[in-house]
């Protein structure tokens, strides 16, 4: 079975697991809440276990499950838990920096280590030792998996801009029209209403000229 399709199979299993769904995605049926969320994370700062260790993502798998509950970093650290039981090789939780707040996993990727960073930018293809073999992408959050090497930045577009965080800065009406180019395949024109971490905080914009819009991706964990 390629890498590919056990990504595929880790969302299934996260899905049917995390059957509340998150409390930050407006789909189907969903009712986590943010009281619920907040007794779940309290539940894993109490074992005050180290953060970006194994023994951290199988604990917030663990507690994600018994809440059958939880957002992109509860369900990336299920979608591991999975992985790991199959004795999938090169799996890598990695965490965007800045603007965005969002984690996914990598799969069948070598050669990254815990804390490692990688400065990219939108558009431009992945660092070339990401695309060898059968490295795929592996997101149950956004229900998204895909190969590194044919679909990122196809596919990591619309991610991205459902992940971004903004306000109404000049920066970041050029990002946010970098991002709905990406996803929509529009150049310029209404990009219409950016998504706001405040209730109520929407404002109507106009897109500027693009720019490069660039990016800091952190393994938050790796597999030794």
């Amino acid at each position: 079975m390629s890498n590919l399709e056990y990504a595929q199979k880790a969302i299934d299993y996260v899905t049917n697991t995390c059957r509340l769904g998150a409390n930050n995605r407006d789909e189907g049926f969903n009712v986590a809440d943010g009281k619920g969320m907040k007794k779940m994370r309290d539940e894993h700062r109490a074992k005050k276990v180290t953060p970006g260790t194994q023994d951290e993502i199988i604990q917030r798998a663990t507690i994600a499950k018994k809440h059958k509950a939880g957002n992109c970093m509860e369900q990336v650290s299920i979608a591991y838990e999975f992985l790991t039981a199959k004795q999938i090789d090169g799996l890598a939780l990695m965490k965007f920096e800045g603007l965005f707040d969002h984690i996914f996993l990598f799969v069948g990727v070598g050669g990254i280590a815990t804390g490692n960073q990688f400065q990219l930018t939108l558009g431009a293809p992945p660092p070339a030792p990401w695309t060898q073999g059968d490295a795929v992408v592996c997101d149950p959050w956004y229900h998204e998996w895909f190969s590194i090497a044919t679909d990122w930045n196809r596919k990591l577009g619309p991610i991205l801009a459902e992940t971004l965080s903004i306000d109404k800065t000049e920066r970041d009406r050029n990002v946010w029209a970098t991002f709905r180019t990406l996803r929509d395949g529009v150049v310029g024109g209404d990009f219409g209403n950016p998504p706001s971490g405040k209730a109520g905080r929407y404002a109507k914009w106009k897109a500027d000229p693009l720019i490069s819009a660039t990016y800091t991706l952190t393994c938050y964990y790796a597999d030794p």
